[in-house]
């Protein structure tokens, strides 16, 4: 699966500064735990300072040993604008998670959805909802992705 995104981001990036990731699906399909763990570990060419992950109107970078959260509250037409003068000129690769990415699918270089099997979707959610501790929210899940994306390089994973 991250082979395919590399050789896409690798692609796009021949011709812009940076790739720009729209991952979307349903609620609980793993779309902010896909994002972090990418985020946390990089992927193929690209290292972890060169990734920047917005969720939920709050952007998350990887400086070398700082690893800051900017958060905006935005009512722009254009949600992401706001965040752009935050990204460092060696982030490559930015990723937009959101279950309604409406407003930035006709910008975005790929699409990535999520699908996940209904049941465990569902005990996702109900498992995030009922935990007060956010940092046990999603410790011990297992997460599969199956990844569908469109870019000049078009794969099914």
């Amino acid at each position: 699966m991250l082979e395919a995104l590399n050789e896409a981001c690798k692609e796009i990036l021949k011709d812009k500064k940076q790739a720009l990731i729209a991952l979307t699906g349903l609620h609980g399909s793993g779309k902010s735990t896909l994002a972090k763990q990418i985020r946390k570990n990089g992927f193929k060419n690209f290292k972890p300072y060169q990734i920047a992950v917005i969720d939920d109107d709050v952007m998350s970078l990887n400086l070398f040993i700082a690893r800051p959260k900017i958060k905006i509250k935005s009512d722009h037409q254009d949600e992401l604008k706001p965040f752009f003068k935050f990204i460092m000129p060696f982030v490559k690769v930015v990723i937009y998670v959101s279950a309604n990415p409406l407003l930035r699918i006709s910008k975005c270089d790929i699409l990535c959805i999520l699908n996940a099997d209904e049941e465990a979707r569902i005990a996702r959610i109900y498992k995030r909802n009922s935990s007060k501790d956010p940092s046990q929210r999603t410790k011990n899940n297992e997460y599969k992705f199956k990844l569908e994306f469109k870019s000049p390089i078009k794969r099914n994973i």
